[in-house]
């Protein structure tokens, strides 16, 4: 995550940039998603779900055209779509973007988190610090109890370029509570 004093170090134009970027990921997966789920419903014939994959210079890294953790959009999809429509007066040039502007920072973080986690992979922008796109997966998950079930960390496959950093914080964990992580088929090459 990156925070305001960095985006106020990366500029505008770069966070005006970011901010598209998202937009634009967050519109066609969000697209695909309403497609897929039209062709299950008509009995048509669906393939996985993967990662719009685009050549974007602002990255840094490239962004692997993986399988989307479907469950994520599930939970998340209707919050991932509100910080997209939030975003779409900067998109359109109706708003300036401010990078000091803390609640628009928070949004573009909020968006890009989700995305990640729906990806599997990392989202970094050019000039920023850490690990290029499409390297990683970071999960933190804090609860002070768990009954049921809580993912935290699951994955199949862990190829060239990818490692999953999970991290969980728990107060109580009841008798027959299942905890796990972050499910996906894979991370990295």
């Amino acid at each position: 995550m990156t925070d305001p004093l960095t985006w106020a170090a990366l500029g505008a134009t770069a966070l005006t940039e970011g901010i598209k970027f998202l937009y634009n990921q967050a519109s066609e997966l969000l697209k695909r998603r309403a497609e897929r789920k039209n062709a299950v419903a008509n009995g048509e014939p669906t393939p996985p779900l993967t990662v719009p994959v685009v050549e974007d210079k602002i990255l840094a890294g490239k962004l692997k055209p993986a399988a989307v953790n479907e469950s994520i959009l599930d939970e998340y999809g209707a919050t991932i779509n509100t910080l997209r429509k939030t975003l779409s007066d900067y998109v359109d040039g109706i708003e300036a973007v401010d990078p000091e502007d803390p609640a628009l920072v928070a949004q573009v973080e909020s968006l890009r988190d989700l995305l990640e986690m729906a990806y599997g992979q990392k989202i970094t922008f050019e000039g920023e610090k850490g690990e290029p796109t499409g390297s990683s997966v970071n999960v933190k998950v804090m609860a002070q109890r768990v009954d049921g079930k809580l993912t935290v960390a699951k994955v199949k496959h862990v190829g060239d370029g990818g490692h999953v950093d999970a991290i969980g914080h728990f107060g109580t964990v009841g008798q027959n509570a299942e905890v796990t992580g972050y499910e996906g088929e894979s991370v990295g090459g």
